[in-house]
């Protein structure tokens, strides 16, 4: 692949176990998201139902702001994949950053019941009952983040602000 001017040049060569989503995804996490999410449209348009372009490119609008495609995407996949827990979990960050907290709340619960050893589920879902004053409730899914990621440290400080909020400052 190479981007020069105004003008993308793709070449793939299918190789044994890499699919096409591999270097895209590398370039996500490179910050590379301008080309990263107008390739990710491209492989979409061929394949409309794939549930790693849906994931992929739903969590990479989330991540730019553009909460009302990301909820789209995402929620095309967790109808046609409900056990996708990732995706439940991406959907439920997607709602949360767009202020929609019972949604998100619905989503991640389903991601918790899906995967009860997911530390990203819980956190996420600690943060969003904090934010529904449902402080007693956001502590257990705290501490469940923490203990499941002890090197989280948006989990601990997470955990620390809930704690505060039940008077537990012990």
């Amino acid at each position: 692949m190479s981007v020069d001017g105004e003008t993308v040049k793709i070449n793939w060569e299918p190789q044994a176990g890499r699919e096409p989503i591999q270097p895209i995804v590398g370039l996500l996490k490179d910050g590379r998201y301008g080309e990263a999410v107008l390739l990710m449209e491209l492989l979409l348009s061929h394949e409309p139902e794939h549930p790693d372009y849906l994931y992929n490119l739903g969590m990479a609008y989330s991540d730019l702001g553009d909460l009302d495609r990301a909820i789209s995407l995402l929620t095309q996949l967790v109808d046609r994949e409900p056990g996708h827990t990732n995706g439940h979990v991406a959907l439920g960050v997607a709602y949360m950053r767009a202020g929609k907290a019972e949604a998100a709340a619905k989503e991640l619960e389903t991601a918790v019941s899906q995967e009860p050893y997911n530390p990203w589920a819980h956190r996420n879902l600690g943060a969003v009952l904090g934010n529904l004053n449902q402080f007693d409730e956001a502590v257990t899914h705290l501490q469940r983040a923490a203990e499941l990621n002890p090197d989280d440290q948006a989990a601990w400080y997470g955990l620390g602000q809930a704690l505060e909020k039940v008077d537990q400052i012990d």
